[in-house]
């Protein structure tokens, strides 16, 4: 193995210990903190819409395809960020309120 090769390995050793060691410094301080969440922010993930080509022209069978129009999707997500330690939580679940009131 050539010097070059043996530093380059050693290297890429010593910063993956580094970097598990900071995720668990990490995780440590997130378990630990007593987490003041500040407010809700509302934050989508959004797939845009796309065409999809189909099949080559000169391709025509049984089973071509021609282009189809793929439609933007968006998933509602939530977030909140610990002012202490900077947690990061998301959620795509929500609470429904429904309220009748009588119409006359």
């Amino acid at each position: 193995m050539t010097p070059e090769a043996k530093e380059a390995r050693d290297k890429a050793g010593r910063l993956r210990r580094e970097a598990d060691a900071a995720k668990a410094a990490v995780k440590r301080m997130e378990e630990n903190c007593p987490h003041e969440f500040g407010p809700i922010q509302y934050d989508p993930i959004v797939r845009d819409g796309y065409t999809d080509p189909g099949d080559l022209p000169g391709t025509m069978g049984i089973d071509w395809r021609g282009p189809v129009d793929v439609p933007r999707k968006e998933t509602k997500r939530w977030s909140r960020m610990c002012r202490l330690c900077g947690k990061v939580e998301y959620t795509t679940k929500v609470d429904k309120h429904v309220t009748e009131t009588p119409r006359f």
